[in-house]
């Protein structure tokens, strides 16, 4: 799905049913090295922003306390991809 949508910004919970998401985020890596992911989850046992941000996440979000923030960083993050596309080669 990725591929075919090639969307700039992706938003991941780390806890999926039927794949882990470390696989996810390596294939979503993989197919496109500069796509921009952030993390998140209700259950944050054992998980950090800067464990996330060290694999290559923009940031880490615990659903549970930290949801006013996510809307602010997705525009911070698109906005970053605006200015990525348009800044010369």
């Amino acid at each position: 799905l990725f591929e075919r949508m090639n969307p700039t910004l992706v938003i991941l919970d780390i806890r999926l049913p039927s794949m882990s998401s470390d696989e996810v985020f390596s294939r979503i890596k993989k197919s496109n090295p500069n796509a921009r992911i952030i993390t998140t989850s209700a259950y944050t046992s054992g998980t950090t922003s800067e464990e996330q941000k060290m694999r290559g996440a923009e940031s880490f979000y615990d659903k549970a306390t930290q949801s006013e923030h996510l809307i602010a960083d997705i525009k911070a993050a698109l906005r970053n991809d605006k200015e990525d596309q348009l800044s010369p080669a």
